[in-house]
């Protein structure tokens, strides 16, 4: 069995069985090991009143089981001392067949006090020095590294007992399993298809999804649909975004000649279409570029189909945002029926 956490995956290869449970997966070298909830309630009644006992109760046919809440949170059940002779008598059990967690009370358990005092220091040592391995910190103890130190190798191996590995030295140091190599699966473009269409006309909009202002376009040619959102209606933010579109097209090494746009626009790019070396072709007042209206229309209607897909019945105006860009991104998959290919998307 393959065991995933946080942390990292391994391959679990034992089992034991559980008088009262049966079969059940165990880990000699894990920290601990955890019956899972939904496995024990198969096989026994499960309690818990937290009015009478901080505990569950697993109530087996000559017996009640008590997981009793201890001071780190967790539910365990401590066996009596008859049980674990018991089991360490039985010679067919493998060892660590009880599948009970230890805690750190039970730990420290035959050791005094001033060991135990001396184990604190040396946890916190190792904390102080940068956490390295268990191995490595015997060695500079031993080597007398460090000044005036206050403990001993034998602290550093009675730490490891009490409180078994850092955590917070296996967070930091634990690594995730090796990646599935990434593939390029780039498909070259004919260059035929980008000499013959290499000048385009760009035809552009602004919608709103609401209340919320977004440059959309689409070229005449390739039917490439973008969608760009904005802060705000001022010039400064529209020559900011149509820039943003515009460089999309000279990466693909496709340049704009035209923008066709309505009137309302006509204020704001005559100050820079010289700049840009486009020419701009205005709408008649009250009329609107075609392409551009049904581009907005396509766009609002994916957007509101995915949408309607959430398990939400409102959104942030952040996640309205990414929706957009996210549906415009999608039309852009596959070929559009008015482009130049039927074969290659935009």
């Amino acid at each position: 069995m393959t065991l995933v956490t946080n942390a990292r995956s391994k391959i679990i290869e034992k089992k034991a069985d559980v008088p009262g449970f049966g079969d059940i997966w165990y880990d000699e070298s894990a920290i601990a090991n955890i019956f899972g909830f939904s496995d024990m309630k198969k096989k026994h009644r499960i309690t818990y009143d937290s009015d009478v006992e901080d505990a569950f109760l697993v109530y087996k046919l000559d017996e009640i089981v008590k997981f009793k809440c201890m001071a780190d949170g967790l539910y365990a059940y401590s066996p009596s001392e008859q049980y674990q002779k018991q089991s360490e008598m039985e010679p067919t059990k493998e060892k660590g067949q009880n599948y009970m967690g230890s805690t750190v009370a039970e730990n420290q358990m035959g050791f005094t006090e001033r060991e135990y005092n001396d184990v604190v220091k040396a946890r916190k040592i190792y904390s102080n020095i940068g956490m390295p391995t268990p191995e490595d910190f015997i060695t500079i103890v031993h080597g007398n590294m460090i000044k005036n130190c206050p403990i001993v190798v034998q602290d550093i191996k009675n730490a490891q007992k009490i409180f078994g590995p850092s955590i917070s030295s296996l967070k930091g140091k634990s690594t995730r399993t090796k990646p599935k190599p990434v593939k390029e699966d780039i498909i070259e473009i004919p260059k035929e298809l980008i000499q013959q269409h290499h000048n385009l006309e760009l035809c552009m909009d602004t919608m709103f999804i609401n209340e919320q202002p977004m440059l959309t376009s689409i070229d005449r040619c390739i039917k490439f649909q973008s969608l760009v959102p904005l802060e705000s209606k001022t010039y400064a933010e529209y020559y900011c975004t149509l820039d943003m579109i515009l460089c999309k097209y000279n990466s693909a090494g496709f340049i704009i000649r035209r923008i066709l746009c309505d009137q309302e626009y006509k204020g704001m790019m005559d100050q820079v279409k010289d700049n840009l070396d486009i020419d701009m072709n205005y709408t008649n007042t009250d009329d609107h570029v075609p392409e551009a209206e049904c581009n907005n229309r396509t766009i609002e209607e994916r957007i509101r189909a995915a949408f309607h897909q959430l398990p939400y019945k409102a959104i942030p105006k952040i996640m309205i945002r990414y929706l957009a860009m996210e549906s415009v991104k999608k039309l852009n998959m596959f070929p559009n029926k008015g482009g130049i290919s039927s074969y290659y998307s935009p």
